[in-house]
């Protein structure tokens, strides 16, 4: 799987919608991509997923794949009948807009990549190719600042999380087989895209470990998304905050820094690869 993730700059999907939820598994129907033109369309009138051209490229600066998340709307956090979230988080989902189109890793930053840049390994459990765990909100942001990147928003990480669905989220049924969570991660993390991806080719979304992302309320507010190993079961609109500044608007310290928690940088372009110098 690993290799299928380094290969080239872009991938085609190239199956129809019955035939990518028959894959993947996924309930409710899927939507499709929503070009910047449409945004001031209404939700209903999005049009289902049809086959698409994806955009993959390496990062240079953390070797890591990332995939390139076109503008849109979606419905953001809990729909009633949603299995995937808490109970107390059923406040309705509201319409959102990503104005402006990103790039997303297309899987949590691993141990090897987070050693190569920030020169340590804080992670419990140990592997190359494990999601970094045991990092906190600060040392998160640094790494992406590091990789010529940030962390991505809450509403950036639900829409990719999605990946075209509006309607509940309820993998229930095949969980076991996006996911590495309490059922079957026998108490740890796992290497990356292990799983399937999502239909936007996105490995782990869901379990592993909690995502570090940004929230939109109060100036750099923590917001951990999409489960662990250790949950019952992963949730996709679940939002936990944590404060991560003081009343002047200075940095302190956001834990936990636990085993739980690792992240995904995002950002709107990626660096450029250095020049190679004339010989």
């Amino acid at each position: 799987m690993l290799s299928q993730i380094t290969q080239g700059r872009e991938i085609s999907l190239r199956m129809s919608t019955r035939q990518l939820f028959r894959t993947l598994g996924l309930a409710g129907l899927a939507t499709g991509w929503i070009a910047s033109a449409m945004a001031e369309q209404p939700l209903k009138d999005l049009v289902a997923f049809e086959p698409q051209r994806l955009e993959l490229r390496r990062n240079p600066s953390d070797e890591l794949m990332y995939v390139y998340v076109p503008a849109g709307r979606f419905l953001m956090g809990c729909s009633t009948g949603d299995g995937i979230c808490r109970s107390w988080d059923h406040s309705g989902a509201q319409p959102t807009s990503i104005g402006k189109g990103f790039w997303i890793g297309q899987t949590e930053v691993t141990q090897a990549a987070y050693q190569r840049l920030m020169h340590l390994n804080p992670s419990k459990y140990q592997g190359p190719h494990l999601p970094v765990d045991g990092v906190n909100w600060q040392q998160a942001s640094a790494y992406c600042a590091a990789a010529g990147l940030r962390l991505p928003t809450e509403a950036e990480w639900e829409y990719a999380a999605r990946a075209g669905t509006d309607s509940p989220a309820d993998l229930s049924g095949a969980l076991g087989e996006f996911a590495w969570y309490a059922k079957n991660a026998q108490y740890q993390t796992h290497e990356v895209a292990q799983k399937s991806p999502n239909a936007w080719q996105l490995f782990d979304m869901l379990g592993n470990v909690w995502e570090w992302t940004v929230g939109k309320y109060p100036t750099n507010i923590a917001i951990r998304r999409g489960g662990s190993w250790g949950e019952t079961r992963p949730y996709m609109s679940s939002i936990q905050y944590e404060a991560c500044s003081d009343a002047n608007s200075h940095p302190v310290n956001c834990s936990p820094d636990t085993a739980w928690y690792g992240f995904r940088c995002g950002g709107e372009s990626l660096p450029v690869p250095a020049a190679i110098p004339n010989s």
